[in-house]
């Protein structure tokens, strides 16, 4: 059996550096269906048999946008159609409530399996089936532990057995501003991970193997400045030995655009003649780039850059990075900017916090910036 297993899609209608295009869709929403067209594609290519998916399909969690809904599912079902079953994991931002068991993933329930209680679940290909033990979102990870322990115990030895988990691992890279680090984590243990074929997981954007047989699969594309410099794809498993796939493998996803950050000194060595490394066309989108300069340069050579540059990048920044007196190799961050930065990051966190929270968040935001403006960004 081939799987293809993604996560943290996390759809939205994202403000910054967005753009209505003509056909009435936010561009950074249309990054996220083309990334899902991409992967539907790739079911045909490779002949996949089932879709495995982790968890975060959606970015907010309280209310989804209409037109993100409906085009969302009908992504979905489209990779449905090119494969014999399809799974979707319910993850942190697709609940709308602590206890997980209201979330924005129940309407697919009429297309695809939905993963949204903590047990084993029976996938079935034309030819053969798979053990999962799907593992959602819960806040309680102690009692996550426990309840996985358990389970474990239950595993059919005749079957491959697999975690598709969304939770924080402790010692993982997170790699995203959407994930906040926290002592809330789950520990692999032996007497997890040694008695499961595969372990799968959502949560944490940065594509990582942490034991041999245990992955995040890091999410599809870039969201924010946070996923900077980092591959994002989706993966391939052959469950058979000695296939193509029977060691994971993550393919690049290109139909998004990049996230970058580089050093001046790099784009002033590198420019001329790696442009094409540096900056690959993603399907023809154009990537974000932040450069780096040790010192301020004048506006004259700051437009001789964005000049080379236009036609690889939609947006470009200078953002100034200086060593200070402030501890012992402490660095400190000036960004151009910057005060426009610090809110819309404000914005996106008071957006997601509390999943059952009566407050103003409105109110919060004022107070937010009108501290901000008074202690100069």
């Amino acid at each position: 059996m081939r799987l293809l297993l993604f996560s943290d899609i996390h759809a939205h209608n994202f403000q910054q550096y967005s753009e209505i295009l003509e056909i009435g869709i936010n561009n950074r929403l249309l990054y996220s269906i083309n990334i899902l067209k991409e992967i539907a594609q790739a079911c045909k290519t490779y002949q996949v048999d089932g879709v495995l998916f982790a968890g975060d399909l959606f970015h907010k969690r309280n209310l989804i946008n209409v037109q993100v809904f409906n085009l969302i599912f009908e992504a979905i079902a489209n990779i449905a159609l090119q494969v014999d079953f399809t799974a979707l994991l319910v993850g942190n931002h697709d609940q709308s409530n602590k206890d997980g068991n209201i979330h924005s993933l129940f309407s697919f329930k009429s297309i695809v399996t939905v993963l949204d209680e903590i047990n084993w679940v029976t996938l079935e290909s034309k030819n053969e089936s798979i053990k999962i033990l799907a593992v959602p979102y819960r806040d309680d990870h102690f009692l996550l532990t426990e309840k996985i322990l358990e389970l474990i115990k239950d595993r059919d030895e005749n079957y491959q057995s697999v975690l598709l988990g969304h939770f924080a691992v402790k010692d993982a890279k997170i790699g995203s501003d959407f994930v906040l680090k926290t002592n809330n984590t789950v520990s692999i243990a032996d007497n997890i991970y040694k008695n499961l074929d595969q372990i799968f997981l959502g949560h944490y954007h940065f594509p990582q193997q942490l034991k041999e047989n245990v992955r995040y699969l890091g999410a599809t594309h870039h969201h924010s400045w946070g996923d900077a410099n980092q591959i994002r794809g989706y993966w391939l498993w052959d469950t058979y030995p000695n296939q193509e796939f029977s060691k994971p493998k993550l393919i690049q996803l290109k139909s998004a655009p990049l996230f970058i950050t580089i050093n001046l000194k790099d784009i002033e060595e590198n420019l001329n003649h790696e442009k094409e490394k540096i900056f690959y066309k993603a399907n023809n989108n154009k990537h974000y780039l932040r450069i780096i300069l040790s010192e301020d340069i004048n506006e004259v050579k700051k437009q001789k850059i964005l000049d080379q540059l236009c036609s690889y990048c939609s947006h470009i920044e200078f953002q100034i990075k200086f060593a200070t007196n402030i501890g012992t190799n402490t660095l400190s961050i000036k960004d151009i900017g910057h005060n426009l930065e610090i809110k819309k990051l404000m914005q996106l966190y008071i957006d997601d916090m509390g999943l059952e929270s009566n407050l103003d968040n409105e109110y919060l935001l004022s107070i937010g910036n009108k501290y901000i403006d008074e202690v100069g960004g």
